[in-house]
C-alpha cells in the first residue's frame, strides 16, 4: 500500500521548484517568507529541497540560491503575507469557481486583476499562468 501524498506539501515543493529556477536564470538569492503556523513541517521541507533536488528532467540540482533561513511571519501583521494569501485564493477561485454559496472576497474574475503581474510561462498546460495538480 502507497502513502498517500499530502497535497501541501506537494504544493511547497512546487513552490521550491518555481522558486530554484527564478533564481538560479537571474543568478539573485531568494529568501522564503511563509505564515506561521507549519513552521516545522516548512522548515524540513525547505532543508529536504536544499540538500536534494531534482528538476523536471528528474536530474540531481542544487537550489544554491536559497537563503538558508526561513522568515514566518503571522499574516496579520504582514501586508505582504495577505497580498500572498489573496493571490492564492484568487487562483483557487478561477480553478474553482463560486457555488453561489461564497464568493464576496473574491470570484473567479480577481486572477484577471493582476494582469501583466502572472508570469503565464511557468503553466505549460493553462494561458493564465496557474500550475493546477492534480491536472
Amino acid at each position: 500500500m502507497t502513502k498517500p501524498r499530502d497535497p501541501s506539501e506537494i504544493a511547497w515543493k512546487y513552490l521550491m521548484q518555481r522558486l530554484r529556477e527564478r533564481s538560479t536564470q537571474s543568478s539573485v538569492p531568494i529568501a522564503l517568507v511563509h505564515d506561521e503556523g507549519e513552521e516545522m513541517k516548512i522548515k524540513s521541507l525547505h532543508r529536504a529541497f536544499r540538500r536534494v533536488s531534482w528538476d523536471a528532467r528528474e536530474a540531481l540540482v542544487q537550489a544554491s540560491y536559497f537563503v538558508e533561513d526561513l522568515i514566518s511571519r503571522k499574516s496579520d501583521d504582514s501586508y505582504f503575507i495577505q497580498l500572498a494569501d489573496l493571490c492564492a485564493y484568487a487562483a483557487y477561485k478561477r480553478i474553482a469557481p463560486p457555488d453561489g454559496r461564497s464568493g464576496a472576497v473574491c470570484n473567479e474574475k480577481m486572477w484577471g486583476e493582476l494582469g501583466s503581474r502572472v508570469l503565464a510561462e511557468v503553466s505549460t498546460s493553462r494561458p493564465d499562468g496557474i500550475v493546477h495538480w492534480p491536472s
